[in-house]
């Protein structure tokens, strides 16, 4: 297992020091990592107005790893995550392994990130001071702003928004073209931020975890994972319990604070998610979905698919 450590204030001076433990290339803008033992890693990064990062991340490493954030004591400043993890499938695939999500979280609030080897993952990272975001987004007095006055650690949960997803794909396309994508990674990010800002408007404030231990997040979101490997599989709650060590209760009690809701409901709200990209972007049966999603039925789809979006399967497909 390969342990990092770094501080996404400082995130310049820890890719120089990925090139100089690992090898591969740094020119103070890309990283690029490619070798045997250690695997594959290519980081983008770009720096406005000196201390608004925008950036995005590939890599597939031939070990496990953990990336321990050490942000620490550092509540002006606000980073956004949005990652990919899992098998990158062609968007038609029914084995879609991905296991999209978003994070926002201000600077004092610790996290790790976790990868099994040979597991391709890949992020979009934001970071900015709080006094900046007027640049990004608007300087109205709204529940984003108070909330980025807040000092406490905290952070926002969400599974990826399409429209987000559009965006965040935009940033990726462009990777690899030098001559446009400094302006690109910052004008997508600031649609992404002015995306953000809606939905967190829009919940106000709902989702929102406040004060959790590092430790309790890293399994959270281990578990988050697991959870949405294989959706046909129902999730046993006494063997998720036995397998991150905490009794049934503390489970319970942790996964709520962090993502918001139970953990069946949390497995039944990306399912369902996952049934809509599915009846969107491939060309599969309904019932060829409710089956490899692990529905009873195809009517129990149906029904639970309208009650969460408000129209039927059929009423996509007609459009």
């Amino acid at each position: 297992m390969i342990i990092l450590e770094g501080d996404e204030k400082n995130a310049f001076n820890f890719f120089s020091q990925l090139q100089q433990q690992y090898g591969g290339t740094w020119d103070g803008e890309e990283l690029l990592i490619d070798n045997e033992d250690f695997g594959f890693v290519n980081s983008v990064s770009y720096s406005f107005l000196g201390n608004i990062n925008i950036g995005v991340t590939s890599l597939n490493l031939k070990k496990g790893f953990i990336y321990n954030n050490k942000n620490g004591q550092d509540a002006d400043f606000i980073g956004i995550r949005i990652g990919f993890t899992g098998k990158f499938e062609a968007e038609n695939s029914l084995n879609h392994a991905n296991r999209e999500c978003i994070y926002i979280y201000n600077g004092n609030q610790e996290f790790s990130i976790k990868s099994e080897k040979d597991s391709p993952l890949k992020w979009v990272f934001i970071r900015f001071p709080k006094d900046k975001f007027h640049l990004l987004a608007d300087d109205s007095d709204t529940v984003i702003t108070k909330l980025m006055d807040n000092k406490m650690p905290w952070f926002y949960y969400s599974s990826l928004l399409p429209e987000i997803n559009v965006l965040v794909n935009d940033i990726f396309n462009v990777m690899h073209q030098k001559d446009i994508r400094r302006g690109i990674f910052l004008g997508k990010a600031i649609e992404i931020l002015t995306m953000f800002k809606r939905v967190l408007e829009t919940n106000n404030q709902k989702h929102i975890a406040f004060n959790i231990h590092p430790s309790d997040i890293k399994e959270m979101v281990t578990l988050k994972d697991h959870l949405l490997i294989d959706y046909a599989v129902q999730p046993n709650l006494k063997t998720l319990s036995e397998d991150v060590g905490m009794s049934l209760s503390k489970l319970h009690r942790t996964f709520k604070k962090v993502y918001g809701m139970p953990i069946l409901q949390f497995f039944n709200k990306h399912r369902i998610e996952e049934a809509d990209r599915l009846i969107r972007n491939t060309d599969r049966s309904f019932v060829d979905i409710s089956d490899a999603l692990g529905y009873t039925h195809l009517s129990h789809m149906s029904r639970t698919y309208k009650k969460h979006f408000g129209y039927s399967p059929s009423d996509v497909k007609k459009v």
